[in-house]
């Protein structure tokens, strides 16, 4: 086989926290073990889907209509059939609308359960929903007298739901019953619907019976009735759908119908096979046995197996009569197992009542060379080893129990001798005691595992929010949170970027996602951003599977709010997929808190850019509005401010003002034109900031405050620093001259006040004084400026 082309089986499904879909992956699973594929579940919504939709952006579950989004990444695994588990899905449509939805994915063949349509090109399984209800109905009302009988139906828009509720319906017309709109209630096949219940029974506290569209529901039926003091099966009838795993247990057992979901999910399997190798599509209606027990008001009578098994038994002469032994093994062994189990299994379960049934006859006749005193010893040892062998796969421990009670009391009723009894009584013991020990054990230890694990995926979060800005050493640890909860491989896969995903529009599959990070034989690869692997809906994410057979993996969502991620794939084997889902859903968390945290760095980043950006703007406005364009000095703003600075920084020191003025400026204008007007105003600037600046360069600041006016602040040790600039400044404007080739001089006078800085002191005034000191410098300039 390992030459044969690997098949990949998508499974749409929902809700499997409850019993019916966890049996169908079941089943699927059980199948796949005998086929060449991998199998790839696409999980879904958990609840009533109709709450989803009407909820507000308020309510817990406005958000929770993403996960039927999930369904559309099937398009891009790349399938070779798709199984839809359409009555688990929370998406109860109409039929028009049912039709667009499958018709979304019908590049692969498609085989869909709990619905039906003969004029479909699509194949079917469903259960005889109508037929057994009908029966159902006609139990409690012809064999039991019920009239008043009232229904919880399952969602509106399902299918098997509306069937089971139409033969609700015909069953009471057909017996002249009317039904009034307060007799049924609509439920969402889940054990949390004690409102529904609490109103039916406050609207008839009379009724004789109550029928649940499934088993979970009896489940809130029971609870309801017994707050009320109703005891089901004395004070009022109960009975259900399904026959799901504890059906059997429920005190009292609950009545109900066996809808096989093991075998729907196997036989769902096999087809998908069959149509990958271009078999013919089917439509098939799998048969729900009805299964009388003490919920609906019978008492404990044998049923018709059970007296089939009895003449059987009866039949036996002795304990050579082995055709008839191994025929009552057979009947015994076929209750005692899942419908999926393998051959091989159900060959265990006929050893050991062949070993039964042959030891206790042995017992009975007494036989001389037969030592009964081994028997319970030898007895413990065998269902010791049936245990080890199917008690964690496929044996039915209701139905184990069932048919073995049933052996040990014919023979008890036959026998009179009391050794004899008490023999059987030890083997009756220890049988019971051990199989409660083994199924004890088990949930032990299951739910060790469960608290164990319940507290891996918090810390995780933890350190993934604590590492929210390390990209790599994130995505590591998000793939560690599904390793932790027995994921045995993992692929993280990512949109581009985040996506809104809108309630009002429909949701489109991506053209592509990027493998973020994967965990493969035992190792954890995170990739840089520039090298992860793409997928698209040409290949599909099953390339990255291994090539192989036999891997089941499961895709869960990742999402938070109205942003959606991309999708986690994480093969589960013998993995919890609750445990899975629920550490997705933490892992949707960190990443929502890894783009608010994203967001924020950004909004920082941007907020420092723009801060830059308006400090640089700011400086370039602030040497605009306080630099003179045309000779780079200070202009009256900027002096003003710079000195007063200087006063506040050196207050008790000595410092002078000085007033200069550009000599004969209008001549210049007049005379040369403007353009050598500023030339000599950017030369004496020139002129009277190197000669400050080398002089004393802290506590120095010069400005144009006017057309020919410049002024100077700065700080001196005595009163003979002024003297001494001041004969600077002309010895630099001779030197100047000197040298310049323009038909002018360019000179200045300047006058200057010294003072004290001080608090007290204006600088606006100071400059006032310079200047009135400049006029008497001003009669020493030339009469005329020309050279």
């Amino acid at each position: 086989m390992s030459g044969d082309k690997v098949y990949h089986i998508g499974v749409m499904i929902g809700n499997v926290h409850t019993q019916h879909p966890m049996e169908l992956i079941r089943g699927i699973c059980e199948a796949a073990k005998s086929e060449n594929v991998n199998i790839s579940f696409f999980v879904g919504a958990q609840g009533n889907a109709l709450d989803f939709w009407k909820s507000d952006e308020n309510d817990l579950n406005a958000y929770n209509y993403q996960y039927n989004s999930l369904y559309d990444y099937s398009l891009i695994a790349g399938l070779d059939a798709l199984i839809i588990s359409y009555g688990t899905l929370c998406i109860y449509l109409d039929k028009d609308d049912r039709e667009a939805f499958a018709s979304k994915f019908r590049k692969v063949p498609l085989v869909i359960l709990e619905e039906y349509d003969e004029e479909s090109c699509d194949s079917f399984i469903i259960s005889d929903n109508y037929g057994s209800m009908y029966t159902i109905m006609e139990h409690l009302l012809s064999d039991h007298g019920y009239k008043n009988i009232l229904y919880l139906s399952g969602p509106k828009n399902n299918t098997d739901s509306n069937e089971r509720e139409r033969a609700y319906r015909e069953a009471m017309k057909a017996h002249g019953l009317t039904v009034t709109d307060d007799m049924v209630e609509y439920g969402d096949y889940s054990s949390k619907v004690d409102d529904m219940v609490e109103k039916l029974l406050n609207s008839h506290p009379e009724a004789e019976a109550i029928v649940s569209a499934n088993d979970e529901m009896a489940m809130s039926i029971y609870k309801v009735c017994y707050q009320r003091g109703l005891t089901p099966g004395r004070d009022i009838a109960v009975t259900g759908y399904d026959d799901v795993e504890f059906a059997q247990r429920m005190d009292p057992p609950l009545t109900t119908a066996n809808q096989d979901g093991l075998d729907m999910g196997y036989q769902a399997l096999k087809y998908a096979v069959s149509l990958c190798k271009e078999a013919k599509p089917v439509k098939i209606k799998l048969p729900a046995k009805f299964l009388k027990r003490q919920s609906c008001g019978c008492n404990t009578h044998p049923g018709k197996e059970e007296l089939e098994l009895s003449d059987l038994l009866d039949k036996i002469n002795d304990s050579k009569d082995t055709e008839l032994i191994k025929n009552v093994a057979s009947m015994a062994a076929a209750d005692s197992y899942e419908s999926i189990a393998l051959d091989a299994s159900r060959e265990n379960g006929k050893e050991y009542f062949e070993f039964l049934v042959y030891n206790l006859k042995c017992l009975t006749e007494k036989k001389v060379d037969y030592d009964s005193r081994m028997l319970p010893e030898n007895a413990l040892i065998q269902i010791q080893k049936l245990c080890s062998k199917d008690g964690q796969t496929s044996l039915d421990f209701s139905g184990f129990l069932r048919s073995f009670h049933q052996i040990i009391q014919f023979f008890m009723e036959k026998e009179r001798d009391s050794e004899i009894l008490v023999q059987l009584g030890s083997v009756l013991e220890v049988t019971d005691n051990y199989i409660t020990s083994f199924v004890m054990r088990s949930d032990e230890d299951r739910i060790a595992m469960l608290l164990n694990n319940s507290w891996k995926a918090p810390a995780s979060i933890k350190y993934m929010i604590d590492h929210a800005d390390d990209e790599k050493e994130f995505y590591r640890l998000a793939l560690e949170d599904v390793i932790s909860q027995g994921a045995k491989s993992a692929y993280l896969y990512l949109l581009p970027e985040p996506v809104i995903c809108d309630r009002r529009e429909d949701f489109k599959c991506p053209d592509m996602l990027s493998l973020v990070a994967e965990y493969r034989d035992d190792k954890i690869e995170v990739y840089e951003d520039n090298e992860r692997p793409v997928i698209t809906k040409e290949g599909g994410f099953v390339e990255r599977y291994p090539s192989s057979s036999k891997h089941v993996f499961a895709a869960f969502l990742l999402f938070a709010k109205k942003y959606q991620y991309g999708i986690m794939l994480c093969e589960i084997e013998d993995a919890p997929i609750g445990l899975l889902y629920g550490a997705v859903l933490q892992i949707s968390t960190a990443m929502a808190y890894k783009q608010i945290s994203e967001q924020e760095n950004e909004a920082k980043k941007q907020l420092f850019n723009t801060l830059k950006e308006l400090k640089d703007k700011n400086r370039v406005l602030s040497f605009i509005s306080t630099t003179d364009s045309l000779t780079g000095l200070y202009n009256r703003r900027g002096f003003m401010e710079n000195a007063v600075n200087e006063v506040d920084s050196h207050l008790g020191s000595l410092a002078a003002i000085f007033f200069s003025d550009l000599d004969h400026l209008k001549e210049i204008n007049d005379e040369f034109g403007h353009y050598d007007g500023d030339f000599a105003l950017k030369n004496a600037a020139e002129i009277i900031k190197e000669t400050f600046s080398d002089f004393r360069s802290e506590g120095t600041v010069c400005g144009r405050i006017g057309g020919d006016e410049f002024v100077s602040f700065m700080i001196i040790e005595d009163e003979s620093d002024t003297d001494k600039i001041i004969k600077l400044l002309k010895e630099r404007c001779r030197s100047f001259n000197e040298t310049c080739d323009k038909p002018y001089y360019v000179e200045f006078s300047t006058g200057c006040v010294t003072f004290v800085c001080s608090e007290n002191y204006s600088v606006a005034d100071l400059t006032s004084q310079a200047d009135k000191c400049l006029y008497e410098a001003k009669k020493a300039r030339r009469q005329s400026i020309k050279k």
